[in-house]
Order: C-alpha cells, then structure tokens, then sequence
C-alpha cells in the first residue's frame, strides 16, 4: 500500500472517530472540548503490535490521537533558516508539497495528518540567528508568538537558565515515557526532576548532529589495515589503534618533504573542538548527576587525565592532524584515512565517488566494555517551550502528536532511506551507525558549560599544549558556583 493511499485512510479515520466515540459514550465535542482525554497511545502498548508493519503502526497511531478540535490555530515552531546555517539548518518541521525527497515527503505527510486530526495549520518561522534569539526576545516581551522552537542544545540552556521554559515535566499531553522520545536525553538533561528541552523521532538534527569517525575504505585496503569493522566488532578500535592506523597513513605524496593539504594525505580530518569529542568517547563527563538529580563535577580524575593524553596525542600531531574547518572538503579528495565530523555530512559525501565507511568513536582501551558517542552541543538540536505560552495542554498534545508520528514517518525516511540506504557505502556500516545512536552519552555539564569548562578541550588543541591540570584548577570554582547558582534558582 503506498503513503498516499495510506494518508487518505488515516484521513477518514481522523474524520469519523470523533463521531464514533461520541455514539458510543454519548460524550460531544465542540470547540477546543476534549472527547478523548487521553494522550497518544503509549508506544509500547499491546503485545500484538509488533507483529504490525510501519505503515499499519501509522495508522494505528493516527486513529488513536486524542480527538480535539484546535478552530484552525497556526502551530508555529521556530526553526533555523538555510541562509544562515547551510549545513545545519532545520528540515524536519515544514514542507510546502511532495517533491520525491524522502525527509521533505515524510514531513509533508506527518504534517497533513496534524492538521487533519486537529484542525491547525502547521508553519515554521525561520530565523537567519540561531532560534533561541528570537525566541527570548518574545518570551521577555510577553508574546505568546509560537508554540515552540528548536535550537542547539547550547543556545537552549541559556533560555533555561534564565528560566524562560516550560519544564516537560508539567507539561500537559506529554508522555515521555513513550519510546518516540529520547530516553537517554530524558534522564542526561533533566535536574532536579526538571526537564526543559526533549529530542527523539520528532527530529533528525539529534542524529544529524551526532559524532562518528569515517574511514576511506581505499586507503584501508591499500595499506593492508584489514576489516575495520572487525576491529570494532572484536573490542580492539581504541584510541591507541586509531592512533597507529592514523600514523601509518601519513604519506608525503608529492615528495616535497612538507605535508601539504591536498598534496599530501594525512591521517585524521579533525578540529580542536573533536579533543572533547574523543573524550567522551571513553566516557567521561563534565558532570556527574548524583541520586538527587543534582549535577556534581566529574571532570577532573586519574582516568580523565589518561584519556586526554591520548586524545591530544591525535589532536596535536602535525603530521597526522588537519582542521577540517579550513579544508572543508579534504575528506572527499582522498588524502585523509579519518574523519571524525557530525552525521550531516553523510548525504553530501554520498554525492561523492569517494568509497567511506562510517565507525564509532574510538574506546579508551579493550577493557571499556562500550563505545560513547559525543554529539556537538551547537547543532545537535532539540524542542523547548515557552514559559508565556497561553495554552500549554495544546502544545503539550501537539508536540506529543508530532513525535508519535514521526516515529513512523520522518524516521523510517531518515534512518533507513536516507541515512542506510543511500549514505553508506556497505551494510555492515549499518551495524556501526546503530553501535553510534544506541549510546549517545548525554552530559549537562557540557550543554550549561558552567564555568566555561569545555573551552578547555579546544584552549588545549590551538594552544598546542597540555595543560589540563592547571586549565582545569582555573576554572573549577568558577563552575561550582554557576553551577549552584542555577540549582539555586529552581528553588
């Protein structure tokens, strides 16, 4: 059954339900009155729903929206413009019509349903600053303009610092126990029991923002490195090992005794920002929440020490180290053997004749049981809410609305189209991507960076040196107090 049979299915049933429950409990729905007070169905809901396709979940989810009657409200979302972000701009909120591109056809679809089931019109206002700009701007303004907006998780945790959002807590229509919503987010960023931004299948910018290493699979093969996906699949892809790998890579391929970008290949694609990233690769955090759901720094440790020794031993390599910042396209001429960059690139490589696979960042030693995946706090994006918003229970069923959807709209079009199906070059990079989102580690400490203490990793990378003790001591009271200071005002 294609999606548009599929959507005129779902349409009929958003029309005839409300009439249906009515003959059935004698209940009547007009204007914003609530016939279904129920949220969506919980995700994990009957034993027999796995035996469903995505297409017959679609439905189910469709038909089981609370039936409500919004009079035609305009859900506004703000969203960052393609003008001023070309790499990390949204597209997973608006579409103006089916074009044949998966993400832009999913949410053309989603939305219809939206606005089907509830009466509204779904817009996205674009901004050419980051959203969050805007968005306080009208929060301390008074206005209530939109319903929501969507950010880097950075520029969101100033708004919540400034207590301009709604905690998702108490937020009417929310579940987040559904599996539509980010758990690991859920849990990493929420304080003190509150919780002011929310990712999951409602967006890929969380994936598109996530950090992975790519590989040329030419280079591999050549310098006779093996199968690299055994190397992870096995336990053994460690910093150590990238470190060999990227060293033996190293080539002065135009034999002018000077590694040249272009003229020579290197062995990491990187920017000083990436020495956290590799970081938390070993899983490590800034801070640690305790059993209060209090944040208590983490950062500094024996362990912590380790890693960073080997992380600026990547970093700080002339002959294996260039900025990727500065040579944006390096990775596609095939003078690199790493990458270690966000999943955005992935449909634009796919452009290329380059032939890549993709791998987790590197553990620590073999004796790490996991991998951890870092993310960039400036474009992994999630969802925040007003605090002036004059009806929160509308919002709360919206955005719950438009996650439960998404789930089996946006992300099978995402996740299995776009991304496995024509980013990558193998299927077992397949297997690698899921070893990636599976185990995203989530630190509050580097998205309120209080004290400034992320700086540090890139202080270190430009400043050629390793001086993470005393960077680190520098700083430690700065962000216990900031710290305090933000616990302090949720009192």
């Amino acid at each position: 059954m294609n999606m548009k049979k599929i959507l005129t299915i779902i349409l009929i049933l958003a029309m005839i339900l409300p009439a249906v429950i009515s003959c059935v409990d004698g209940s009547k729905s007009s204007g914003t009155s609530e016939t279904n007070t129920g949220s969506v169905v919980q995700s994990n809901g009957p034993a027999d729903d796995s035996s469903l396709t995505n297409d017959q979940m679609l439905m189910k989810i469709s038909s089981e929206l609370p039936a409500r009657d919004f009079e035609g409200y305009e859900y506004i979302v703000l969203t960052r413009d393609e003008a001023a972000s070309p790499y990390w701009f949204t597209r997973d909120v608006f579409s103006e019509g089916l074009n044949g591109e998966p993400i832009n056809d999913a949410v053309y679809d989603r939305n219809r349903i939206l606005e089907e089931k509830f009466n509204i019109k779904v817009l996205a206002r674009q901004s050419t600053a980051t959203p969050a700009t805007p968005a306080k701007a009208a929060i301390l303004a008074g206005e209530d303009s939109f319903a929501a907006f969507t950010d880097g998780l950075n520029a969101l945790s100033a708004l919540a610092t400034a207590n301009l959002l709604l905690d998702y807590n108490e937020l009417p229509g929310i579940k987040l126990e559904n599996n539509w919503w980010d758990q690991a987010m859920n849990s990493g960023m929420s304080i003190q029991n509150r919780l002011y931004f929310v990712t999951g299948d409602i967006s890929i910018m969380d994936n598109e923002g996530t950090w992975h290493v790519l590989f040329n699979k030419d280079i591999a093969e050549g310098l006779n490195f093996g199968n690299l996906y055994d190397v992870v699949n096995d336990g053994k892809w460690t910093l150590d090992t990238m470190y060999d790998i990227a060293k033996k890579s190293v080539a002065d391929l135009d034999g002018d005794g000077v590694m040249t970008p272009w003229n020579d290949r290197f062995g990491l694609a990187s920017e000083p920002y990436n020495t956290y990233s590799l970081w938390v690769g070993s899983g490590m955090k800034i801070a640690t929440k305790n059993s209060d759901d209090l944040p208590e720094l983490t950062m500094y440790s024996d362990r912590s020490v380790q890693v960073i020794d080997k992380a600026l031993k990547l970093q700080l390599d002339k002959e294996i180290f260039i900025d990727h910042n500065t040579n944006m396209d390096i990775f596609m001429s095939s003078t690199v053997m790493f990458q270690l960059v966000g999943m955005r690139v992935l449909p634009v490589y796919r452009q290329s004749d380059i032939t890549f696979g993709i791998l987790p960042i590197p553990k620590f030693d073999e004796i790490q049981e996991n991998h951890y995946t870092s993310f960039s706090t400036y474009n992994l994006t999630a969802y925040s809410v007003p605090i002036t918003t004059s009806d929160p229970e509308r919002t709360g069923i919206l955005l719950e609305a438009t996650a439960a959807l998404s789930k089996y709209t946006l992300t099978p079009a995402y996740y299995e189209i776009s991304l496995k199906g024509k980013a990558l070059r193998d299927n077992e990079s397949e297997t690698m991507i899921d070893i990636i989102l599976e185990n995203r580690l989530y630190d509050i400490g580097v998205v309120f960076n209080w004290g400034g203490l992320l700086g540090i990793f890139t202080a270190m990378t430009t400043g050629g040196t390793n001086d993470f003790a005393s960077r680190y001591s520098s700083l430690e009271s700065k962000a216990e107090a900031d710290m305090q200071k933000f616990i302090d005002s949720l009192e």
